[in-house]
């Protein structure tokens, strides 16, 4: 949606899991810690690659480095989806700018934990962004 003044008018987004703002700046919906959720993907960003800014679908890199299912916390809409959100933005992002804590390259194992090689397969053949 988008707010214009004192009215909210709806978006691509409420058909789409995302929206591109521009050739390098996508909004996609994450629902999970929230039902309304949002990250924000900025793309070819120089000495970055793709950042993610996620606010609180992934709060920390503790969440990610955790053995344990730390996806599991007190206060979440859903932690399935989070979940699957979560392994989602992992999967298209070289960085992650978290709601708490200080941003973080996304290293390789934390692609691993998130099924990265399967999840990309169903995004192309789903024709995902």
């Amino acid at each position: 949606m988008e707010y214009i003044g004192r009215h909210v008018t709806p978006t691509e987004l409420k058909e789409r899991p995302y929206r591109k703002l521009s050739g390098n700046v996508e909004v996609w919906k994450t629902p999970g810690h929230t039902q309304h959720d949002l990250s924000v993907l900025v793309h070819n960003v120089a000495g970055y690659g793709t950042m993610a800014i996620v606010g609180d679908l992934i709060p920390s890199e503790h969440l990610l480095s955790e053995k344990r299912d730390v996806m599991v916390e007190e206060g979440v809409w859903d932690f399935a989806i989070k979940r699957q959100n979560a392994n989602l933005i992992v999967c298209m992002s070289d960085w992650i700018v978290p709601g708490h804590g200080q941003p973080f390259r996304v290293l390789p194992n934390y692609r691993q934990k998130a099924g990265c090689t399967r999840l990309l397969a169903q995004r192309h053949l789903l024709n995902i962004a």
